[in-house]
């Protein structure tokens, strides 16, 4: 167990903190200078192509951003059957659980792609798909933030676009070569040296951290040395996760011209974030890698689960169950900070229930950020919170049925590891316990449909809300619940903390907390 009183944990904890917030915060400048600061190469690349002028409706954003996504898939899918090593053969089934896996940033993976997939299909079908999952949810969160601070969804292919060339690209590069110099390999020939084979890392892990992705080229991830080879490598990939999902908070406050609108999302979700791993940080830890220790392999796992990344360093099976029943939470809250762009949707989600509970039981007028909430904000927020326990729920109902026993047993660590693999699937994680063993037509089917319901529709709901905040006038009402101070996020922490335990307690019980 780590000592308690380290203090070489506690200053990599503090550095840890303190990057986070500073990059998150520098991120913001450079992505509002992007997205809100007027002309760029995107904006004359669209004009050339009489595309720019095209303000979008709500409908034709999410049209544009799911015929794009099915685009994407079927080249990728393309390049993936064509790119397998000699005698490999994949399943329609897998196929398909891969391709939604990847395109839905939850890269959860049935296969082991280090033996499976060459080094070709890695760059050009999986890498493909690891760009455009988050930079479709980046403009996601960009239009709800534009609708709110602007009052007009905007237009999405100029946010693709800009998401990919002038953001993720440059800073990927920048982290490519960052990781090179820190001992991780990068290589276009398909060497096979077992037990870990190379292959292009450096250029794939930017993007899978950055983006929120986790799709490894090795099925054990960052526990694989070749992938993170020491502690600095290990620290850059736990800030990596969370530096976007955190920049969306503060470019909020930008965009509303009130900072503190975004400091306090940002300090909710930090601190949901922060006692989370402070009480799983003391829980004993095995088959870690000696390497980097356990503090750090808790960080990692912690910054990915509670990202929605999945990219972990230790294997699941060594956590202890107090530890599995934590992350669950942290998934299904999704805003701790979430993955990029569904994590900001999703505490605007739990701000607006919140607003409206409050205000029931105080006798006001719901607001927030001045603006009235009608009935339709408020049920479509409901729907957004609801769609995830739905799926999770429906997930483990069919799994019942149609998954072997043993994948599937009714009690205790089997059922747990099945309620991961569902959580994980419908909150788009993509960690998991079966690997290998998960490849089975049913599994592959089930959370295929449950990522891609969990992704779009959630996608969706949150466009509808963002429009409903369109040609909407402010108040300016005395009696307003204030959301730009620190005892709102300590009441949204309570909130969300309530809301989603009510949800998943059935579910624990029979679970995590049956094995304790």
């Amino acid at each position: 167990m780590i000592s308690p009183g380290s203090t070489d944990d506690l200053f990599i904890l503090l550095i840890f903190i303190i990057l986070v917030i500073s990059l998150s915060y520098l991120l913001a400048l450079f992505e509002n200078h992007v997205f809100f600061g007027g002309q760029n190469l995107v904006n004359k690349i669209l004009m050339a192509l009489k595309m720019y002028n095209e303000e979008m409706g709500w409908g034709t954003y999410f049209i544009s951003m799911m015929l794009v996504n099915l685009l994407v898939v079927i080249i990728a899918g393309i390049i993936l059957v064509t790119s397998l090593y000699p005698g490999y053969h994949i399943t329609s089934s897998l196929l398909f659980n891969t391709l939604a896996s990847f395109i839905t940033n939850t890269d959860l993976e049935h296969f082991a792609s280090e033996f499976t997939i060459t080094s070709y299909g890695e760059a050009f079908a999986l890498q493909f798909l690891e760009w455009i999952a988050p930079a479709t949810g980046l403009s996601a969160a960009i239009a709800f933030i534009r609708s709110i601070a602007y009052g007009k969804i905007g237009n999405f292919f100029k946010d693709i676009l800009s998401s990919l060339l002038l953001v993720f690209l440059p800073i990927s590069l920048i982290l490519s070569l960052a990781y090179i110099a820190l001992g991780v390999p990068q290589t276009f020939l398909s060497i096979i040296k077992v037990p870990e084979p190379l292959g292009p890392i450096s250029s794939l892990l930017p993007i899978m951290t950055l983006g929120n992705n986790g799709g490894s080229y090795y099925a054990l991830g960052s526990a694989i040395a070749l992938q993170n080879p020491n502690i600095l490598t290990n620290l850059v990939e736990s800030v990596s996760m969370l530096v976007f999902p955190f920049s969306l908070f503060w470019l909020f406050g930008f965009n509303l011209k009130n900072k503190k609108e975004g400091l306090y999302l940002l300090t909710a979700s930090l601190l949901i974030f922060l006692i989370a791993f402070v009480v799983t940080m003391y829980e004993p830890l095995a088959l870690f890698p000696f390497r980097i220790g356990q503090f750090n392999t808790k960080i990692l796992t912690t910054a990915s689960i509670f990202s929605n990344t999945g990219l972990l360093s230790a294997p699941l099976n060594g956590l202890s169950h107090h530890a599995l029943a934590i992350y669950i939470v942290g998934m299904a809250v999704a805003m701790a900070p979430g993955s990029i762009g569904t994590g900001f949707i999703s505490i605007e989600v739990y701000a607006i229930l919140a607003i409206f509970f409050i205000s029931l039981m105080s006798g006001r007028m719901p607001e927030y950020l001045n603006f009235k909430l009608n009935v339709k904000e408020i049920r479509l927020s409901s729907f957004a919170f609801l769609l995830h326990p739905i799926l999770i729920y429906a997930g483990i109902l069919f799994a019942i049925f149609i998954l072997p026993k043993n994948l599937f047993p009714y009690l205790g660590t089997g059922f747990t590891q099945a309620l991961w693999e569902i959580v994980s699937a419908a909150q788009n994680n993509g960690s998991d316990f079966y690997g290998v063993l998960g490849n089975t037509a049913a599994l592959n089917y089930l959370t295929g449909v449950i990522m891609i319901l969990g992704r779009y529709l959630f996608l969706m709901i949150g466009l509808l809300i963002a429009n409903e905040f369109i040609n909407k006038k402010k108040n300016q009402s005395t009696t307003k619940i204030r959301t730009d101070t620190p005892s709102f996020s300590i009441t949204l922490v309570t909130f969300i903390f309530l809301l989603v335990i009510i949800t998943l307690l059935p579910l624990l019980v029979l679970g995590p907390m049956a094995s304790w």
